[in-house]
């Protein structure tokens, strides 16, 4: 979604001009945890770098020295922590409640056994995995939002150290990664049969991931791909899809032991893209204008991912001018050509319009 707002300026009551105010979108927020850490931090997908620092603070008779589990609820519209004190050493880590806007932590109890990671399902139900270790298997479980008290479901036994968890909308089913050197995915299909094997589907991950530590994935819908992490401090995130494609997205240069993602209001970004490269499949020919045609006049066609890719004569809306001005451009010797960035050369739009480009993978 985007948004434009007017900034007037007024001077003895009189209306001089208006000047419009940057777009805003709802944009895909990364939050990240460590369990070597008390800070969490927060950063928009598609600017790594902006890197915003929350203390998580009790006071300084409970220091805390880690944040195993972060999972954003869309359910209550609620951020769940687990938190690791320093006293008493050891000791299992407990769920609470937070609210980066003022800081407020809301304690709900000990989760009894050593967790990492958290996600939440459709329903609002949150979900774990005990801490990883070389002797699996590990523990699923529920947690109750009331006390903390793990409910166990089944075990998912795997031969890697490490683990993280993710629930994936489309299927209604969690997804599990693994491993300090070699990772490994899978499916996980819950028995609700304690201490037996979960249900579990191996996918194969291409070179891209496979050969890295992974210490972090979550769910972006915006992506329609899991987020992954590999492990350690300047590690990297890339975009993994149920088949096990990776895209490399950008570094990150901390620690990241889980993550969750939320929709956040900010500064429409420009996102780079290729103007007349209506079927994003990284150049531009014929078969854009007849993809613009079909948007336009067949039902139930595909929509493009980056409609500034459709305007082709930048005009600031999607029409059949677009697909008239593309094929002149292919075919007609001297006509105009689009716009900047152009069809050859990736880049952001640098007109201020009502028309979008919230993804184009052919310039990642």
């Amino acid at each position: 979604m985007r948004t434009r707002a007017l900034s007037l300026l007024i001077w003895g009551g009189l209306l001089l001009f208006a000047v419009p105010v940057s777009a805003q979108c709802m944009l895909p927020t990364l939050w990240t945890s460590s369990r070597d850490s008390n800070i969490v931090r927060q950063m928009p997908v598609g600017d790594l770098s902006a890197v915003v620092d929350f203390e998580i603070d009790l006071g300084p008779t409970n220091p805390v020295v880690g944040v195993p589990g972060i999972a954003y609820d869309a359910v209550s519209d609620q951020m769940y922590l687990l938190i690791q004190q320093a006293d008493p050493p050891g000791a299992p880590p407990f769920l609470a409640t937070w609210d980066p806007t003022d800081g407020t932590i809301g304690i709900i109890g000990s989760v009894v056994v050593a967790f990492d990671c958290l996600d939440f399902n459709v329903d609002g139900e949150v979900h774990t995995l005990s801490k990883g270790t070389a002797s699996p298997p590990q523990a699923f479980c529920e947690l109750s939002l009331l006390s903390g008290t793990p409910s166990d479901l089944c075990a998912i036994t795997n031969p890697e150290d490490g683990q993280t968890i993710a629930y994936h909308p489309p299927s209604g089913l969690f997804y599990q990664a693994a491993g300090d050197s070699v990772a490994s995915f899978r499916e996980v299909t819950a028995t609700t049969a304690p201490g037996t094997p979960c249900t579990t589907t191996s996918i194969t991950l291409d070179a891209g991931v496979a050969s890295q530590s992974v210490s972090a994935i979550c769910w972006s819908e915006t992506q329609g791909a899991f987020l992954w992490a590999t492990g350690g401090a300047d590690g990297d995130l890339y975009t993994v899809s149920t088949t096990g494609a990776s895209t490399f997205i950008g570094v990150l240069d901390f620690d990241a032991t889980d993550m969750t993602l939320t929709m956040e209001m900010g500064p429409c970004p420009g996102t780079d893209f290729r103007r007349g490269d209506a079927n994003g499949d990284g150049g531009v020919d014929i078969s854009d204008a007849v993809f613009i045609l079909g948007e336009l006049f067949i039902p139930m066609s595909p929509t493009g991912p980056c409609q500034d890719a459709d305007d082709v004569n930048d005009d600031g809306g999607v029409d059949i001018s677009d697909a008239v001005f593309l094929l002149a451009t292919l075919f007609i010797p001297m006509s105009p050509v689009p716009p900047a960035p152009g069809v050859s050369i990736c880049g952001p739009d640098p007109t201020m319009d009502s028309v979008e480009c919230l993804f184009y993978p052919s310039c990642l």
